[in-house]
């Protein structure tokens, strides 16, 4: 079995996704009309670049919890501040399940 955990994340993933679409689209327009190979690469490599900063920018990061729940915004707010105030880490609010666990057996 494989215990190493993915190369990229889900949003890092996505970033480079809608930058190499956004590259792609801006280069070949470029090369479409009229614009040499060199003129397409320079302009889909700062496309690329301005992209992936603007998408990183507006696409919102989430830390996956450790613990298997996850809480949204203000709950998880709202949690952090009563475990301070109680002085203990047990959850005080009922999370709900991220996701489903599988039902194999691991060896």
């Amino acid at each position: 079995m494989n215990d190493r955990g993915p190369l990229l994340g889900q949003r890092s993933a996505v970033v480079f996704l809608l930058g190499i679409l956004t590259a792609l689209g801006a280069g070949l327009l470029t090369f479409h009309k009229g614009g040499t190979t060199a003129d397409a690469v320079l302009v889909g490599g700062a496309s690329f670049a301005a992209s992936v900063a603007f998408f990183h920018t507006i696409i919102e990061y989430r830390p996956m919890p450790r613990d298997g729940y996850h809480l949204h915004g203000s709950a998880t707010r709202r949690l952090t501040a009563i475990e301070a105030r109680n002085g203990s880490t047990a959850p005080t609010i009922p999370r709900t399940p991220h996701r489903q666990q599988s039902s194999r057996i691991r060896e």
